[in-house]
């Protein structure tokens, strides 16, 4: 709103940076005017105390025990001392993605699913913000899981491009590879869902892990 400058001057570089996001990680980024009645009623339910601020949610819709209300994972930005900076909002975005969207394994071992499992065999030792961003839309469809290359012995060949993006089934058996750009979030994201229409094999049932909710820290 007009009560606002520092939000008026930052919009146009926010808008750009939304898009961008939302192309690179499938994040949506909107602004709500805190002087609307909506905006009012929202703003007291999350605290915000200044603008401008960022407020995000994701992860795995939880239920409060005591209140019996359905809520999901809240994290907040409202630390600008030099002023919004895309490049900011984007490390801000990229952190904040549930971290357990992408399991870690150290070897064939791990690849026992019940879901159809991809595999990405890369040479990081963390998860990128984009691996995480492709496990978040195929929860309980794809069981999506990360290998580094010392560890995946017979999935790749050596001078493989990596990250790899493979369907691996039981006994370490590669069949099908992701052939296109993995920086390509829209085309990786389009094989993914093609993989997680496969039936899945039944498996014995597994207690499920809870779902991590934000932590910006």
């Amino acid at each position: 709103g007009t009560e606002c400058t520092s939000c008026e001057a930052m919009a146009g570089a926010f808008a750009s940076a939304a898009g961008e996001v939302a192309t690179s990680l499938g994040v949506k980024a909107g602004a709500l005017d805190l002087m609307s009645p909506l905006g009012q009623k929202l703003g007291k339910r999350w605290g915000i105390e200044k603008v401008p601020a960022f407020v995000a949610f994701g992860g795995r819709a939880q239920v409060n025990p005591y209140t019996g209300k359905s809520g999901r994972g809240m994290a907040m930005w409202n630390e600008f001392n030099e002023g919004f900076s895309a490049s900011g909002f984007k490390r801000w975005v990229s952190k904040i993605l549930p971290a357990d969207a992408v399991e870690r394994v150290d070897g064939l071992s791990g690849l026992a699913y019940e879901l159809p499992p991809a595999v990405i065999v890369t040479e990081r030792s963390t998860t990128s913000a984009l691996a995480k961003s492709l496990g978040v839309p195929l929860v309980d469809r794809l069981k999506l899981v990360e290998i580094g290359v010392a560890d995946a012995a017979g999935l790749v060949d050596e001078g493989d491009k990596l990250p790899a993006l493979l369907h691996v089934e039981a006994g370490g058996v590669v069949t099908s590879k992701f052939e296109g750009d993995f920086k390509d979030r829209a085309a990786v994201l389009a094989w993914l869902e093609e993989l997680a229409l496969k039936e899945p094999k039944k498996k014995e049932a597994k207690e499920e892990k809870p779902w991590a909710p934000y932590d910006p820290t």
